[in-house]
């Protein structure tokens, strides 16, 4: 009976030997390669290469952004997280150890090792937090910016490695179902319980990021780099080595068009593009381009990671599978930046006129814009003051800090003013246009406004506040009959003739001829830009409806607009009443922004209205009485329109010692209005802050529009001067300025046959 129980029991053994033998086999032999590669996959460990963003050019292909060789302070990760990785700081400190003391620490008791062990892992410790404060306090961040720069690193390696996770679980389960799945026998004596992966089975993966060091301190200084070599010993993780950054080899040219880089936030990561492509997806402490052409062209700029795969074994590690990085694709933009620098510079020396009448050459604040007339393409996007954006992270607070100057502000886009007597082109051809003044019509301007045979006191003409006359033949303005067209009126910008064409549109008809031309809406040019106002009617008195749109008539009042959409009025009426958007970028490869209206609209103007407005326009520049006659020139034939817009005093929000804001007992901000200086009391905190008139306070933007040459325009051009006076002086020194400049760079032909 035992020896048949015996035999028995030595068949099952057999039998299940049997089977294990014919397992070992099938996963050995049959199933050999799958099996390996299932192991190569456990212990790979994929590493990002980082990729080099793409260059910004000039229209004549200089480098305006451009990434650059760098020395980076970085950290080990497992130093980076707080507190750091345990084995790591004990492997540190026995490093330490073992230098210390030589061959003398292996013969050391164990537990006179174990005291010494955690006594110089608890230096380790203290060293790791050394070298955070003076990272901190090198890289000029306070305790809790350098806290939030080791999180975002942390959570930089948690999303890789959970987007590697996913990558090695969907092959899985993509590889599972390719198989034929074992026999239920087989899984039952493996102790298979499913036949599909388990995410939570990948939680396990490592990734090299894991193990190598993160840049914290990016593109140091050769200062830092030499104190912190010194003492890369003392600090356990930190290592410098080679790296990239932005650089912008013009520095303070175009630093408001351009933009610049910063770390990516929380909703823009949520808004990633690229959410779904490893390689291209955003991670905390990525960096992002910014407002102007960084930002514009961040698609293409933006380049894709490569990524090495590695086996690691004991004691070696192989590569097997390497995608190299791509570089970001190189844009190019309108403006030609040798032309924008030099643009810039003539704000330093701003000709203004004095309450005395004499004349100086000063400092102001403003914008320029060059437009080419053709095709719409920006060539000078000019804002002053300026910064140098290679100092922008350095010098941030400060310039932010500076109510008085508002360096960061882009006049250009996002400076809406009112603009004065330059609208008076956009009024004149709305008027003859709709027919509610033929060309051949005159209307007398006797220094006040009448209508209906009323004489209104408010609504003079301008030569009558400053001379106490009106456009009737006199010493002081000549006209041979006081009754002036719309081609004299432009030329001697009357507001009498303006302010009566606006009654006889009526507000809303205005309105539309202003959104007809651009203003009231952005432009569309894919950088930050303001809309600017349009003058609505109003429920109220009709004598002060009606003001309202007589100020809107010359640029007062409701309308605003910025320096880009007055340049690209003019060059709409050098086009004969063809509106263009104006372009920084002219690429296929990058969408246009959606702005719910066409690249290019024939206004519908009647061909007789724009050549009287034309021809008011040169006459504004080439006739002795035109109020832009300072820019006249024999080498090139200019048609413009200045203006000069009354202005506001200039107030600052009131802050305490701290920096902080001031707010009224209802919440609203605190400001602080300011008085402006002469030349012989100018006033200290806004020397470009200027007044005029008699007295010194008369307050007012002066603005200069045109395009050149007259008869066949190759560019248009506006310029502001805030609180620069007169179009006629302040905005005239600018312009002659932005000319020579043009035809400097071949913009603009000289011609010497006029």
């Amino acid at each position: 009976m035992f020896e048949r129980r015996l035999k028995i029991f030595l068949l099952i053994l057999m039998c299940l030997t049997a089977a294990l033998l014919l397992r070992a086999a099938q996963v050995q032999v049959v199933s050999g390669a799958y099996w390996r590669a299932q192991a190569e996959e456990v212990m790979k460990r994929p590493q990002l290469v980082e990729t080099v963003r793409g260059r910004l050019l000039d229209l004549r292909g200089r480098e305006i952004a451009t990434d650059a060789a760098c020395v980076d302070a970085a950290v080990d990760f497992r130093a980076v997280l707080n507190p750091p990785n345990e084995k790591w700081v004990t492997d540190r400190a026995v490093a330490r150890l073992r230098q210390r003391l030589g061959d003398t620490y292996g013969k050391t008791p164990r537990e006179t090792r174990a005291t010494m062990l955690k006594s110089e892992a608890e230096g380790v410790r203290a060293d790791i937090g050394m070298m955070w404060a003076t990272l901190g306090k090198v890289g000029r961040m306070s305790a809790e910016d350098v806290e939030e720069l080791r999180t975002g690193i942390v959570r930089r390696v948690e999303m890789r490695k959970r987007t590697v996770w996913w990558r090695k679980f969907s092959n899985a389960v993509e590889s599972q179902s390719d198989r034929e799945p074992p026999p239920a026998w087989q899984r039952w004596l493996l102790g298979e319980t499913t036949d599909v992966p388990q995410v939570d089975d990948y939680s396990g993966t490592i990734i090299e990021e894991e193990l190598t060091s993160h840049v914290v301190l990016p593109a140091i200084d050769n200062a830092t780099a030499n104190y912190l070599g010194k003492n890369v010993d003392r600090f356990p993780g930190l290592v410098l080595r080679p790296g990239q950054h932005r650089v912008y080899p013009y520095q303070d040219a175009g630093c408001h068009f351009i933009g610049h880089v910063g770390l990516i936030n929380a909703i823009e990561r949520k808004n990633d593009p690229f959410r779904k492509e490893e390689l291209r997806q955003y991670l905390p402490n990525d960096l992002i381009g910014r407002g102007g052409l960084e930002g514009l062209a961040e698609p293409l700029l933006r380049g894709t990671r490569g990524r090495v795969d590695r086996v690691v074994g004991e004691s070696t590690s192989t590569v097997v599978n390497r995608i190299e990085p791509r570089a970001g694709q190189d844009v190019r933009a309108t403006v030609d930046i040798e032309l924008q620098r030099d643009i810039g510079t003539l704000f330093k020396v701003v000709k203004i006129k004095n309450p005395d009448d004499t004349t100086e050459l000063t400092e102001m604040h403003g914008a320029a814009v060059v437009i080419d007339v053709p095709t719409g393409q920006v060539r000078a996007l000019v804002s002053y003051p300026t910064f140098d954006l290679n100092l922008l992270d350095d010098n941030y607070a400060k310039l932010a800090g500076d109510p008085f100057n508002n360096a960061l502000l882009n006049r250009a886009t996002m400076a809406a003013l009112e603009p004065g007597s330059t609208v008076k082109a956009m009024v004149a051809l709305g008027a003859l246009t709709q027919g509610v003044m033929q060309p051949d019509d005159t209307i007398e301007c006797t220094g006040y406004l009448v209508l209906n045979g009323r004489k209104y006191d408010r609504g003079k003409c301008w030569t009558m506040r400053m001379f106490n006359i009106g456009h009737h033949q006199t010493s002081g303005d000549p006209h041979p009959t006081g009754f002036l067209n719309v081609t004299d009126g432009l030329e001697r910008s009357c507001n009498i003739v303006f302010e009566t064409l606006a009654d006889r549109l009526g507000m809303d008809a205005l309105s539309g001829w202003y959104d007809r031309f651009g203003l009231g809406r952005r432009t569309g040019i894919g950088i930050p830009e303001v809309t600017g106002s349009l003058p609505n009617a109003f429920k109220g008195p009709t004598y002060l409806r009606r003001w309202t749109t007589w100020l809107a008539g010359i640029g007062q009042g409701q309308v605003s607009a910025t320096p880009l959409q007055m340049a690209n009025v003019a060059a709409t009426i050098a086009r004969g009443g063809v509106w263009v958007r104006p372009k920084l970028i002219d690429d296929d490869r990058l969408s246009r922004t959606s702005t719910g209206s066409p690249d290019r609209v024939d206004l519908g103007l009647s061909s007789d209205a724009v050549r009287r407005v034309q021809q008011g326009m040169w006459n504004v520049v080439n006739k002795p009485y035109g109020t832009g006659h300072a820019i006249y020139r024999t080498d090139v034939d200019v048609s413009g329109k200045t203006g000069s817009a009354q202005a506001a005093k200039f107030s600052v929000e009131v802050r305490d010692e701290s920096g902080n804001v001031l707010r009224d007992a209802t919440g609203r901000r605190v400001f602080r209005t300011l008085e402006p200086g002469t030349r012989q009391n100018p006033n200290p905190q806004a020397p470009w802050y200027r007044g005029f008139g008699a007295e010194g306070k008369d307050l007012a933007h002066a603005w200069f529009i045109g395009y050149a040459p007259a008869q066949n325009p190759q560019i248009a051009f506006a310029v502001l001067v805030e609180y620069g006076g007169t179009g006629g002086i302040a905005g005239a020194s600018v312009v002659n300025g932005l000319l020579e400049s043009c035809m400097e760079h071949g913009y603009l032909t000289r011609s010497h046959n006029r």
